[in-house]
């Protein structure tokens, strides 16, 4: 039996931006840079969300065009996940696309 502890979801149109901040691989491929544990995944969130925080205007340009998904939208998402895995950094990390 398993206890999901957060969930939540977000468009891949926002890759590209993702990809700038540090935070594809991250968000969308954990197990690729060997992240299984929400403890693992603190450092790279908060890093990602600092770049997207600290330079909004670096990102926007990256909003997708069909209107599907934001900057505001990826800095929710990844604040959102950053609080998560605080809250439980024993978690294990699983990513369904």
């Amino acid at each position: 039996e398993t206890t999901r502890v957060y969930h939540n979801n977000i468009t891949h149109n926002l890759i590209t931006m993702a990809r700038e901040a540090g935070l594809y691989e991250p968000l969308w491929r954990p197990e690729e840079i060997g992240v299984t544990q929400a403890a693992t995944l603190l450092p790279l969130l908060r890093e990602g969300l600092l770049q997207l925080l600290d330079d909004p205007g670096r990102f926007q340009p990256f909003n997708p065009s069909n209107g599907w998904g934001t900057y505001e939208g990826l800095v929710e998402f990844t604040r959102d996940y950053l609080v998560a895995c605080v809250l439980y950094p024993d978690a294990t990390i699983t990513v369904s696309r």
